[in-house]
């Protein structure tokens, strides 16, 4: 699980990477990746529990540093399992938003 966890924090990564490297898309492009990534987030927030939103925000909304945050959020992940880490990660992948994005 926490390799399924680790693989997914390193995909954000390499996504922010690369924004970095080439910059913010041009709007329809911006359209387009903000349309994914609300997609990503309504995939996650459906395999989560009502507790384990309820848990997200809350650690989201907290005044912890980031790092306090992002410790909290794994713990949180790492309850779902490798066979639920996976799932979520596999529904998101197969969202027609995401592969839009990743298929450019």
């Amino acid at each position: 699980e926490e390799r399924s966890i680790k693989e997914a924090q390193e995909i954000l990564q390499a996504a922010i990477d690369e924004l970095k490297v080439f910059g913010l898309p041009d709007n329809s492009k911006k359209d387009q990746t903000k349309e994914a990534l609300l997609a990503l987030l309504n995939c996650l927030l459906d395999e989560l529990k009502g507790s384990q939103v309820k848990q997200l925000k809350a650690i989201l909304s907290s005044g912890d540093s980031k790092i306090e945050k992002k410790r909290k959020m794994r713990e949180m992940l790492q309850s779902l399992g490798e066979t639920g880490a996976v799932e979520v990660l596999t529904n998101m992948l197969f969202l027609p938003e995401t592969q839009a994005v990743l298929l450019k």
